[in-house]
């Protein structure tokens, strides 16, 4: 068994889980087969199912040189994307993590950088605002 894929497997395992628990602290729709905690359930379970495959795997780990840390870096961006969200809301986070992430995987082209966070916002703006009637994530700042 490969350590490095068992020690991953399992940090992955137990962050889902956690976020899984998280889950049974939202409010109980009462009626209604699905509530607001069953996605969250649904995608942490499929997590925790992908993290049990991974740290069973028995196949050798195809890490190169540098891709721990760039993981990290990654990962960092991603969490202050997350600490961002309640802030900035939304559009604007987004608005920056999403250059931000295409320029660190490396992409070089302007119009990427530029086009595909306008119409990823755009899209899941229209999708959520306009076809469902639900307001994504405003901000605090704007309130």
């Amino acid at each position: 068994m490969n350590t490095r894929n068992l020690t991953l497997g399992m940090i992955i395992v137990l962050v889902a889980a956690a976020a899984f628990i998280a889950t049974f602290g939202f409010r109980d729709p009462g009626i209604e087969r699905t509530g607001p905690a069953f996605l969250p359930r649904l995608y942490t379970g499929a997590l925790i199912l992908l993290g049990l495959t991974l740290a069973l795997s028995r196949r050798p780990s195809t890490d190169a040189g540098g891709a721990p840390a760039r993981s990290l870096v990654g990962m960092a961006i991603g969490a202050v994307y997350v600490a961002a969200l309640p802030w900035l809301g939304f559009v604007l986070s987004t608005l920056v993590l999403a250059p931000s992430m295409l320029a660190y995987v490396g992409v070089r082209s302007p119009w990427v950088l530029i086009l595909l966070p306008l119409g990823l916002v755009g899209f899941i703006q229209l999708f959520f605002t306009v076809l469902l009637g639900i307001e994504v994530l405003p901000g605090q700042l704007w309130q």
